[in-house]
This record gives structure tokens, C-alpha cells and sequence, in this order.
């Protein structure tokens, strides 16, 4: 019931808005008026949360994903928190924005399912073990394309990884 209260107050205010220009005699104002703030109820009502997950969507800029690599199609792009190394250096400054490929470790001793995450030559942490690690695996195994780019360095470091699929 909170969450609605804006848009419950919202719609009084049209409705008496309305109401006293129906009694003026402007019926069409006052409809018009209930009508707009309906949509703005509406609005506050439905919008969407931000879940950190988004669908791929199309950014052509060396921050972002291509839509398309190769014969391959962007088909998930999603947010993650970087796992990083206990004892390694985390992400530096100066590799905000910068290209990430993800390679498999099967023989990890930690993790055979691990997937390490790369700036270059370089190391930069892994994939925490979930449906994104398990996802990665899939598509590295067929032989699909795995990208990304890192978004936030430090501890709490972020990047975003993009999951193609061949274009048929």
C-alpha cells in the first residue's frame, strides 16, 4: 500500500481537478486533466526496478558491446562483480573501460569450472561460480564468443560481459 500512495494522491488531485472543471461546464479540460494524471500514476505505479541485469542492447563505442562480432550476435549482456585474487593487486584506475576476454581453467585446483578474466595478457581475476560462470563455460565450450569490459576497478571492482550466439 506505500509504495502507492504517491500515485493514489496523484489521482485525487486529477479527480478534483477534473470534477471542478466538469462543473464549470469544460467537460473535455477536465477529462483531459483526469487523463494526465492517471498516466502519471501509471507511470509510478509500473516502472521498473533496476536489477543490475539488463538485455543486450545496441552501444557501438569502445565502452560498450558490439551488437555484432564476427557472425556472432549479442544475445545476454549482464553486470558482475569482479572476483579478485586474494593476495593480487586489483584493477587499476587506468583500466576502467578496458576490453576483457574470459578463458577457462579446467585445471584450477580451486575450480575446474573456473573462468579467469583477462585485460590483455594480463590476469585480472575470475568469474564468481554461478549461472554467469556456468553460462561461460557453455558458450567458451562451443566455440561461441565471451566479451566484456570492466566498468569500476578497486575491490569492488565491476565489468560487464556480453554472451554471442552464432547469427543463423
Amino acid at each position: 500500500m506505500k509504495k502507492y500512495l504517491p500515485s493514489i494522491i496523484i489521482v485525487l488531485i486529477g479527480v478534483a481537478i477534473s470534477v471542478t472543471g466538469i462543473k464549470k461546464g469544460d467537460t473535455a479540460l477536465g477529462i483531459i486533466v483526469l487523463a494526465g494524471f492517471l498516466a502519471v500514476a501509471g507511470v509510478l505505479i509500473f516502472k521498473k526496478k533496476k536489477t543490475g541485469i539488463e538485455p543486450a542492447k545496441s552501444f557501438e563505442n569502445f565502452n560498450y558491446l558490439k551488437d555484432n562480432i564476427d557472425g556472432y550476435h549479442l544475445s545476454y549482456k549482464y553486470d558482475h562483480k569482479l572476483c579478485v585474487i586474494k593476495g593480487e593487486a586489483a584493477p587499476g584506475k587506468n583500466l576502467k573501460g578496458a576490453e576483457l576476454t574470459f578463458k577457462q581453467e579446467p585445471e584450477n585446483e580451486f575450480d575446474k569450472l573456473a573462468v579467469a578474466i583477462y585485460s590483455g595478457s594480463e590476469r585480472i581475476g575470475y568469474m564468481y561460480r554461478d549461472d554467469h560462470q556456468e553460462m561461460a563455460n557453455d558458450y567458451l565450450r562451443r566455440g561461441w564468443i565471451v566479451k566484456g569490459y570492466l566498468i569500476s576497478t578497486g575491490e569492488n571492482a565491476r565489468y560487464v560481459v556480453g554472451f554471442y550466439k552464432p547469427i543463423k
